[in-house]
Protein backbone atom coordinates (compact mmCIF):
# COMPACT_ATOMS: atom_id res chain seq x y z
CA UNK A 1 0.00 0.00 0.00
CA UNK A 2 1.63 3.50 -1.25
CA UNK A 3 -1.09 5.90 -1.07
CA UNK A 4 -1.02 10.00 0.41
CA UNK A 5 -3.43 12.58 0.97
CA UNK A 6 -3.18 16.41 2.20
CA UNK A 7 -5.18 17.69 4.38
CA UNK A 8 -5.78 20.81 5.52
CA UNK A 9 -7.30 20.65 9.19
CA UNK A 10 -9.47 23.67 10.39
CA UNK A 11 -11.11 25.24 13.67
CA UNK A 12 -14.21 23.75 11.65
CA UNK A 13 -12.94 20.36 11.19
CA UNK A 14 -11.76 19.85 14.56
CA UNK A 15 -14.96 20.77 15.93
CA UNK A 16 -16.10 18.47 14.38
CA UNK A 17 -14.01 15.55 15.38
CA UNK A 18 -15.37 16.93 19.24
CA UNK A 19 -18.56 16.27 18.27
CA UNK A 20 -18.03 13.16 16.96
CA UNK A 21 -16.12 12.00 20.47
CA UNK A 22 -18.41 14.20 22.28
CA UNK A 23 -21.47 11.93 20.67
CA UNK A 24 -19.98 8.52 21.23
CA UNK A 25 -19.44 9.15 24.75
CA UNK A 26 -22.99 10.35 25.64
CA UNK A 27 -23.56 7.46 23.72
CA UNK A 28 -21.19 5.09 26.26
CA UNK A 29 -22.86 7.22 29.29
CA UNK A 30 -26.42 6.54 28.57
CA UNK A 31 -25.91 2.65 29.23
CA UNK A 32 -24.73 4.03 32.66
CA UNK A 33 -28.43 3.68 35.06
CA UNK A 34 -29.86 7.01 35.52
CA UNK A 35 -30.28 6.13 39.06
CA UNK A 36 -26.18 6.35 39.32
CA UNK A 37 -25.30 9.73 37.47
CA UNK A 38 -28.25 12.18 36.96
CA UNK A 39 -31.04 11.59 40.04
CA UNK A 40 -28.49 12.28 42.88
CA UNK A 41 -27.72 15.98 41.57
CA UNK A 42 -30.64 16.65 40.62
CA UNK A 43 -32.23 15.86 43.96
CA UNK A 44 -29.22 17.75 45.91
CA UNK A 45 -30.20 20.44 43.84
CA UNK A 46 -33.95 20.25 44.50
CA UNK A 47 -33.26 19.34 48.41
CA UNK A 48 -31.20 23.04 48.36
CA UNK A 49 -33.91 24.87 46.90
CA UNK A 50 -36.00 23.49 49.44
CA UNK A 51 -33.55 24.26 52.17
CA UNK A 52 -33.35 27.71 50.87
CA UNK A 53 -37.43 27.83 51.09
CA UNK A 54 -37.37 26.68 54.77
CA UNK A 55 -34.90 29.15 56.04
CA UNK A 56 -36.58 32.52 54.00
CA UNK A 57 -39.99 31.18 55.82
CA UNK A 58 -40.89 32.58 58.73
CA UNK A 59 -40.42 29.12 61.10
CA UNK A 60 -43.89 29.86 63.29
CA UNK A 61 -45.92 29.91 59.67
CA UNK A 62 -46.61 26.91 57.55
CA UNK A 63 -43.90 26.47 53.99
CA UNK A 64 -46.02 27.83 50.99
CA UNK A 65 -45.80 25.42 48.50
CA UNK A 66 -45.81 27.33 45.35
CA UNK A 67 -42.49 29.05 47.20
CA UNK A 68 -40.98 25.84 47.55
CA UNK A 69 -41.29 25.03 43.90
CA UNK A 70 -40.09 28.51 42.75
CA UNK A 71 -37.46 27.67 44.63
CA UNK A 72 -36.49 24.54 44.04
CA UNK A 73 -36.90 25.57 40.40
CA UNK A 74 -34.95 28.38 40.61
CA UNK A 75 -31.98 26.18 42.16
CA UNK A 76 -32.30 23.98 39.04
CA UNK A 77 -32.23 26.87 36.83
CA UNK A 78 -29.26 28.54 38.46
CA UNK A 79 -27.55 24.97 38.64
CA UNK A 80 -28.49 24.41 34.57
CA UNK A 81 -26.79 27.58 33.73
CA UNK A 82 -23.59 27.16 35.86
CA UNK A 83 -22.95 24.02 34.19
CA UNK A 84 -23.51 25.35 30.60
CA UNK A 85 -21.63 28.23 31.32
CA UNK A 86 -19.04 26.41 32.65
CA UNK A 87 -18.61 23.70 30.03
CA UNK A 88 -19.05 26.59 27.10
CA UNK A 89 -15.84 28.55 29.12
CA UNK A 90 -13.99 24.77 29.01
CA UNK A 91 -14.47 24.31 25.36
CA UNK A 92 -13.11 27.37 24.54
CA UNK A 93 -9.94 26.90 26.11
CA UNK A 94 -9.42 23.93 24.83
CA UNK A 95 -9.44 24.63 21.24
CA UNK A 96 -5.98 24.22 19.59
CA UNK A 97 -4.46 27.46 18.42
CA UNK A 98 -3.28 28.26 14.60
CA UNK A 99 -0.20 27.27 14.25
CA UNK A 100 -0.02 24.37 16.60
CA UNK A 101 0.17 20.82 16.13
CA UNK A 102 -3.47 20.26 15.64
CA UNK A 103 -4.94 22.86 12.69
CA UNK A 104 -3.10 23.49 9.62
CA UNK A 105 -1.48 21.59 6.35
CA UNK A 106 -0.97 17.78 7.27
CA UNK A 107 0.27 15.38 4.27
CA UNK A 108 -0.30 11.93 5.40
CA UNK A 109 1.57 8.91 3.39
CA UNK A 110 -0.02 5.49 4.20
CA UNK A 111 2.68 2.40 3.72
CA UNK A 112 3.13 -1.39 4.63
CA UNK A 113 4.66 0.02 7.62
CA UNK A 114 2.77 2.63 9.09
CA UNK A 115 1.09 6.31 8.75
CA UNK A 116 3.71 9.05 8.13
CA UNK A 117 2.54 12.18 9.03
CA UNK A 118 4.20 15.63 8.11
CA UNK A 119 2.96 19.04 9.43
CA UNK A 120 5.07 21.98 9.86
CA UNK A 121 5.66 20.62 13.45
CA UNK A 122 7.66 18.03 12.80
CA UNK A 123 7.32 14.14 11.37
CA UNK A 124 5.60 11.11 12.88
CA UNK A 125 5.19 7.65 12.03
CA UNK A 126 2.63 6.04 13.50
CA UNK A 127 2.26 2.11 13.71
CA UNK A 128 -0.61 0.44 11.98
CA UNK A 129 -1.44 -1.41 15.21
CA UNK A 130 -2.05 2.08 16.81
CA UNK A 131 -5.64 2.95 14.63
CA UNK A 132 -8.07 1.27 17.01
CA UNK A 133 -11.03 2.00 14.41
CA UNK A 134 -11.30 4.26 11.38
CA UNK A 135 -14.72 6.25 11.46
CA UNK A 136 -16.37 7.75 9.06
CA UNK A 137 -19.04 10.86 8.86
CA UNK A 138 -20.77 12.46 6.17
CA UNK A 139 -17.83 15.02 5.72
CA UNK A 140 -14.41 13.33 7.67
CA UNK A 141 -12.70 10.31 8.04
CA UNK A 142 -11.42 9.90 11.56
CA UNK A 143 -8.05 7.83 12.14
CA UNK A 144 -8.91 7.16 15.84
CA UNK A 145 -5.96 6.37 18.35
CA UNK A 146 -7.25 6.70 21.30
CA UNK A 147 -11.26 7.77 22.17
CA UNK A 148 -10.42 11.71 22.24
CA UNK A 149 -7.49 12.06 19.88
CA UNK A 150 -7.56 11.21 16.27
CA UNK A 151 -5.96 11.89 12.58
CA UNK A 152 -8.57 14.38 11.07
CA UNK A 153 -9.05 13.82 7.12
CA UNK A 154 -11.65 16.34 6.02
CA UNK A 155 -13.04 14.34 2.83
CA UNK A 156 -13.07 17.72 0.86
CA UNK A 157 -9.27 16.25 0.42
CA UNK A 158 -9.88 13.66 -1.89
CA UNK A 159 -10.37 14.94 -5.39
CA UNK A 160 -13.23 12.36 -6.56
CA UNK A 161 -15.82 9.88 -4.85
CA UNK A 162 -13.45 6.84 -6.62
CA UNK A 163 -10.15 8.41 -4.88
CA UNK A 164 -12.07 8.62 -1.75
CA UNK A 165 -13.97 5.04 -2.15
CA UNK A 166 -9.90 3.76 -3.03
CA UNK A 167 -8.41 4.88 -0.02
CA UNK A 168 -11.33 3.63 2.03
CA UNK A 169 -10.89 0.21 0.71
CA UNK A 170 -6.71 -0.20 0.88
CA UNK A 171 -7.04 1.30 4.56
CA UNK A 172 -9.55 -0.97 5.62
CA UNK A 173 -7.81 -3.90 4.10
CA UNK A 174 -4.22 -2.75 5.81
CA UNK A 175 -6.16 -2.51 8.87
CA UNK A 176 -7.07 -6.25 8.55
CA UNK A 177 -3.77 -7.21 8.16
CA UNK A 178 -2.07 -5.54 10.46
CA UNK A 179 -4.75 -6.74 12.93
CA UNK A 180 -4.16 -9.97 11.89
CA UNK A 181 -0.40 -10.23 11.87
CA UNK A 182 -0.36 -8.73 15.80
CA UNK A 183 -2.38 -11.75 16.86
CA UNK A 184 -0.47 -14.27 18.78
CA UNK A 185 -0.52 -17.52 17.25
CA UNK A 186 -1.75 -20.72 19.37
Amino acid sequence: MDLSVTVTVTLKDYRAFVAYAQNQAKRAMQRESLLGTRLPSLLIWIGIGLSITFIANDPQSRIHAPSAIGAALISLITYGGLVWWHMTRLQEHMLPEPGGAVLGIHHYRFSDNGIHVDSSQGTALLKWAAVRSVEETPTHFFLMLDRCYSCILPKIAFADAKSMASFKSQFDEQLKRSSSSSVPAN
